[in-house]
C-alpha cells in the first residue's frame, strides 16, 4: 500500500504526464475491446452446442464444372447416411419457409426450416421447454409440430411457457407447439437467410425430392477430419445424387469443421481488424513508453537520492511498475467507458451476418480482454524503461553524465517513434484502401435511374391460397397502394431488391444450351453465384425504378391474360443470344417443352442482387399473369420516400384485407444495407487510422519537445557563437524527422507485404494503389512537420542566458 499512496501522489505531482498516458491506454485498450466485442462472436463465442468442436458441415461437390460445397437434394444425403462409418450421426435441415401464424389480432409471419429427425441429437441441443421431436412427428399425414426458438417465443408469446402443447394455425392449418429451444440457438450456418422462428419435421411430401438440404455431421470418437473427408468423399461418388444446379450429378463431397465455417467470410477481416487494433495498442505502448522515459529522465535525480538513502533496484522497479499499473488500471477504465460508447454507436452499422450468435455487446470476456489488454500494456510499456532508468550506471549519473545517459534515451526514443509511425502508415494505407472501397460502392451504378422509392413487403396470411386469389391479392394492392397520398407510381416484384439473393429460373432461350450461354461465369466483381434469374414483375415495374426498354416494348395490362405468355429479358443476356438470333421474337422454354413465351422487349441490366454483384442473365415475367402470395411494393413518391410509410401501410392493409406487412425500407436504406458490411469495415479502419495519426503525433511532438528541453544549453551556445535561429530549426527539423522518414519508408514496406490480404475486401480497387499511399504519406508527413515545426520556434528563441541556467 505504501508504494501505491507513493505512486499515486507522484503521478498527482505530474498532471500532464498522467493525462497525456492514461489518454493514451484508454484510446488503445477502447478500441481493442471495441473491435473484440465485434469479433467475439465469429472468432471467439463458442457455437451453442455440446461438444462443437467435433461437428462438420458438409456439402456436395460437382468437380467436372468445377463447383464444391453445395446443397444436395434428400436422396443423395440418404445415401451418404447409409454409407458413411466415421461418424456418429449425419442429420440436414432445409431453407427458411416463411409462413404464415395466425395470431389474435392480426397474423404473423413464421420463418420455419424443416429438418431431418437426428438434426437436434447431432446437434447436441435439447428443448429447454416441451419436448423434442418423435418419430410419429415425422410421418406423413401426422399432426404439424413445431419447436419454436427462444427469440421467436419471447416475441410472438411473451415467454407465457403456457404456449407449449397449444394448437396454433399455421398456413391456416392446425400445429401444435411442442417445445421452445434453448436461448441463443440457431441453425448450424453463416446464411443469414436461414435464419429460423422455428423448427418442423422434413416430411416426405411433394416438393421432398427437390429440396435442398444443409448438412451436419458429428465426429466419431477418434477420427480425424481427414479421415471423415477421405471416407465421405468416395461415399458421395458412389451415390451420386443431385443438387439444385442443373443437370449435374455428385461426384464428390467437402468436409468442413463447423467452428471454421461459421462467420468464414468474415473471418479474415475480422482478424485484419485484431491485427490494426494491435498496431494501435503497440503504437499506445510505444507513446507510454516514451512519456515514461522523458519523464525519468526528469527523475533520475529523485531515484539516485533514493537509491543512496538504501532503496534496493527491486524496490525501485516496484515503485515504476505500481506506478504503470495505476495509470494502467486508470486508462482500462477509461477504455471500457470508450468501447461501451463505441459499441453502440456502431450497432446500427454491424450487418447480420456478424450477429448470428448473438449480438454485439460488452460482455464478460469482452471486459476480461479489456482488462487482459490493460496489463499487458503495462508490461509492454513500462517494465522495459524501468529496468533502464534503474540500472546502476544510470542512478550515479550526476550533472554532465546524466545527459550523456539522456542521448542515449534519446536514440532509443527515436527508435521508439520510428517504429509507430511504420505502423501508423500501415494503418493509413489500410483506412485509404477501405475508404475507397466503400466510396467506390456506393458509387456503382446501380442501373436504376430513380432512388426515390419506399419498398414494403406485403404477404398473404396463408400458404394454400388458390390461384385467382394470388392475382386479386397483387391488383388490390398496387390499387391501395396507387391511391396513398405521396404515392405518385407504383409497381410490385415477386422477390426482394439487393438483397444477395439469386432467383432462379426454369427458363432458357430456346435452342441454346446453358454452357453456351457461358452459364459458369462468375457473375461479382469478387466471385459469386452463376445462374439464370428470373424476376416475376408488374407493368409499371420499370417505370417506377427508371430503367428503360431498350428493345421491343415493355409489359402491357393485357399481358395478364396469358393468351400469349411474354417475357422480357436483360441486355446482357440479349447479347449472348444476338450472336445467333434476335432475341425479340424468340422463345423462352421452361423445363416442360410445351411451356414457351414470347420475349417481346429487352430492358436495361441493372445490379438488383447488390452493389457488389455484376448483372445476371435475367428474365422478367408479368407477374400479374399468375398472381402471388407475397410481393415488394415498390412506391415511387412525391417527397421524402420514408413520409409515406404509415399511410402505405394503412391503405394496403384497408384494401387487401388481412396481410402481414414486414421490412418497409427506402431505397437507399437498401444500398446503405448492401453495402452494411464493408461500411463497419471502413469506419472502423477510418478510424484507427485515424487514432493512429493523432497517437503518432503525439508521440513525435513529444519525443522533439524533450529533445529540445534537453538541449538547452547546447542550442543556447550555438545562438552565441553566431548561429541564426534558422540554422537551429533546420538542425531540429532534420534530426526529429529523420525516424519519421525511417519509419515511413518501413511502413510502407509493411503494408506492401501486408497487401494480399486486404485484396479480398476491396472492390474495384488494388492493393497497390498509388494515390492511397502517397495520401498516407502526404497525411504523415504532414502531421509530423506540424509536430516538430512548435519545438524546432522554440529551439530557435533559446536566450543564452536561459543555456546557461540549464545546468
Amino acid at each position: 500500500m505504501r508504494q501505491l499512496r507513493l505512486a499515486v501522489r507522484g503521478l498527482r505531482r505530474t498532471p500532464g504526464f498522467t493525462i497525456t498516458t492514461v489518454l493514451a491506454l484508454a484510446l488503445g485498450i477502447g478500441a481493442a475491446t471495441t473491435v473484440f466485442s465485434i469479433a467475439d462472436g465469429l472468432l471467439f463465442r463458442p457455437l451453442p452446442y455440446r461438444d462443437a468442436g467435433r461437428l462438420v458441415s458438409i456439402g456436395a461437390d460437382i468437380r467436372a464444372r468445377g463447383f464444391t460445397d453445395w446443397a444436395p437434394y434428400p436422396e443423395a444425403v440418404d445415401g451418404w447416411r447409409r454409407g458413411v462409418t466415421t461418424l456418429n450421426g449425419l442429420a440436414a435441415f432445409a431453407g427458411v419457409n416463411t409462413l404464415t401464424l395466425s395470431l389474435p389480432g392480426e397474423p404473423v409471419e413464421l420463418r420455419t426450416s424443416r429438418v431431418t429427425p437426428d438434426l437436434l441429437s447431432v446437434l447436441g441441443v435439447a428443448p429447454r421447454l416441451g419436448r423434442p421431436f418423435s418419430a410419429e412427428d415425422f410421418t406423413p399425414g401426422a399432426a404439424r409440430a413445431v419447436l419454436l426458438t427462444d427469440a421467436a417465443w419471447r416475441r410472438l408469446f411473451d415467454g407465457d411457457p403456457a404456449v407449449v402443447g397449444r394448437s396454433y394455425r399455421i398456413n391456416d392449418e392446425p400445429a401444435d407447439v411442442i417445445g421452445v429451444l434453448p436461448r441463443g440457438f440457431v441453425l448450424p450456418t453463416e446464411w443469414t437467410f436461414l435464419a429460423a422462428d422455428a423448427l418442423a419435421p422434413f416430411v416426405r411430401a411433394d416438393d421432398w425430392a427437390t429440396t435442398p438440404q444443409y448438412v451436419i455431421g458429428r465426429l466419431a470418437d477418434g477420427v480425424t477430419l481427414d479421415a471423415v473427408r477421405a471416407e465421405l468423399d468416395g461415399v458421395a461418388a458412389a451415390v451420386g445424387g443431385r443438387t439444385s444446379l442443373r443437370d449435374a450429378v455428385i461426384d464428390g463431397a467437402t468436409v468442413t469443421s463447423l467452428n471454421a465455417k461459421i462467420g468464414r467470410g468474415s473471418r479474415r477481416t475480422l482478424l485484419l481488424l485484431v491485427g490494426a487494433v494491435a498496431a494501435l495498442v503497440l503504437i499506445g505502448c510505444a507513446n507510454v513508453a516514451n512519456l515514461i522515459l522523458a519523464r525519468g529522465t526528469d527523475r533520475s535525480g529523485e531515484l539516485a537520492v533514493r537509491a543512496a538513502l538504501g532503496a534496493g533496484r527491486a524496490s525501485l522497479i516496484g515503485l515504476l511498475v505500481t506506478e504503470s499499473v495505476a495509470l494502467a488500471v486508470a486508462g482500462g477504465m477509461a477504455g471500457l467507458f470508450l468501447a461501451s460508447w463505441a459499441v453502440s454507436a456502431i450497432g446500427p452499422l454491424v450487418p447480420p451476418e456478424l450477429t448470428l450468435l448473438g449480438p454485439i455487446a460488452l460482455s464478460g470476456r469482452a471486459l476480461a480482454f479489456a482488462a487482459l489488454a490493460s496489463a499487458a500494456s503495462v508490461l509492454v510499456a513500462s517494465v522495459g524503461p524501468a529496468l533502464r532508468m534503474t540500472r546502476p550506471a544510470v542512478l550515479g549519473a550526476i550533472g554532465h553524465s546524466a545527459s550523456r545517459t539522456a542521448t542515449g534515451r534519446l536514440r532509443v526514443r527515436h527508435a521508439i517513434v520510428a517504429v509507430e509511425v511504420a505502423l501508423a502508415v500501415v494503418l493509413l494505407v489500410g483506412g485509404g484502401l477501405m475508404a475507397g472501397t466503400l466510396m467506390r460502392l456506393l458509387r456503382v451504378d446501380l442501373g436504376f435511374g430513380s432512388r426515390d422509392v419506399m419498398t414494403m413487403r406485403v404477404q398473404l396470411p396463408t400458404g394454400t391460397t388458390p390461384p385467382e386469389r394470388s392475382r386479386e391479392f397483387v391488383t388490390r394492392a398496387l390499387d391501395a397502394a396507387r391511391h396513398t397520398p405521396g404515392v405518385t407510381r407504383v409497381a410490385a416484384m415477386a422477390g426482394q431488391l439487393l438483397n444477395d439473393a439469386l432467383y432462379g429460373s426454369v427458363y432458357g432461350p430456346e435452342g441454346f444450351t446453358r454452357e453456351w450461354l457461358r452459364q459458369d461465369a462468375a457473375i461479382s466483381d469478387i466471385g459469386g453465384p452463376c445462374c439464370l434469374q428470373t424476376h416475376r414483375v408488374s407493368v409499371d415495374y420499370f417505370d417506377v425504378l427508371g430503367v428503360r426498354v431498350t428493345r421491343g416494348r415493355g409489359f402491357q395490362p393485357s399481358d395478364a391474360t396469358g393468351t400469349v405468355p411474354v417475357a422480357l429479358i436483360g441486355e446482357r443476356l440479349a447479347r449472348r443470344m444476338a450472336e445467333t438470333v434476335n432475341p425479340v421474337g424468340h422463345y423462352l422454354v421452361g423445363s416442360d417443352p410445351s411451356d414457351r413465351r414470347l420475349i417481346v422487349g429487352v430492358v436495361e441490366d441493372v445490379r438488383d442482387m447488390g452493389l457488389r454483384w455484376n448483372p445476371a442473365l435475367t428474365i422478367y415475367l408479368p407477374i400479374e399473369e399468375r398472381g402471388a402470395t407475397a410481393i415488394t411494393l415498390l412506391a415511387s413518391t412525391s417527397g421524402p420516400p420514408a413520409s409515406v410509410t404509415e399511410p402505405l401501410r394503412e391503405a394496403v392493409q384497408r384494401g387487401t384485407g388481412p396481410v402481414i406487412l414486414t421490412e418497409a425500407r427506402t431505397f437507399d436504406d437498401l444500398v446503405g444495407r448492401s453495402a452494411g458490411e464493408r461500411r463497419l469495415y471502413a469506419w472502423l479502419f477510418g478510424s484507427f487510422a485515424v487514432l493512429a495519426l493523432a497517437l503518432a503525433a503525439i508521440g513525435i511532438s513529444g519525443v522533439i519537445s524533450y529533445s529540445v528541453a534537453r538541449r538547452t544549453r547546447e542550442m543556447g551556445l550555438r545562438l552565441a557563437l553566431g548561429a541564426r535561429p534558422s540554422q537551429v530549426r533546420r538542425l531540429v527539423l532534420r534530426e526529429s524527422l529523420t525516424p519519421v522518414a525511417i519509419g515511413i519508408v518501413a511502413g510502407i514496406g509493411a503494408a506492401l507485404a501486408l497487401g494480399r490480404f486486404v485484396a479480398s475486401l476491396l472492390f474495384q480497387m488494388q492493393p497497390l494503389d498509388v494515390p492511397t499511399y502517397f495520401g498516407a504519406v502526404v497525411v504523415l508527413g504532414s502531421a509530423a512537420a506540424v509536430a516538430a515545426w512548435v519545438p524546432a520556434l522554440r529551439a530557435g528563441r533559446v536566450a543564452p542566458m536561459d543555456a546557461l541556467r540549464a545546468d
